[in-house]
């Protein structure tokens, strides 16, 4: 047992199968619920209800009539990707941009 644990190719052989493991744990999502799939980035999505929104203009020339201050927002990405970002501090920005727009009506 111990020449088989002093052999080079056998520790990269072990190596190599614990990398694969470990990756297939990070990146596979619900791959217990499919039975004979094989692993797929599958796409979620999460809610941010009434996220602030911040507006860029030119406030001396410009006023806005009307906007919501707060939206929802949308974010997806894979189930780790979102874990993620839930877990740690969310700290996130939502802005509109109408600096480079002159007057009108944009939607």
């Amino acid at each position: 047992m111990d020449r088989l644990f002093n052999n080079n190719w056998f520790l990269k052989l072990i190596s190599l199968v614990i990398a694969t493991m470990l990756f297939l744990f990070v990146n596979m999502d619900d791959f217990g619920n499919r039975p004979g799939a094989t692993p797929i980035m599958s796409t979620e999505q999460i809610q941010l209800d009434e996220a602030e929104l911040d507006i860029y203009y030119d406030d001396e020339q410009y006023a806005i009539a009307s906007i919501d201050d707060d939206i929802d927002v949308r974010v997806s990405g894979t189930q780790s990707a979102l874990t993620l970002f839930q877990v740690t501090n969310p700290s996130y920005e939502v802005y509109v941009d109408l600096s480079e727009h002159g007057t009108g009506f944009i939607r």
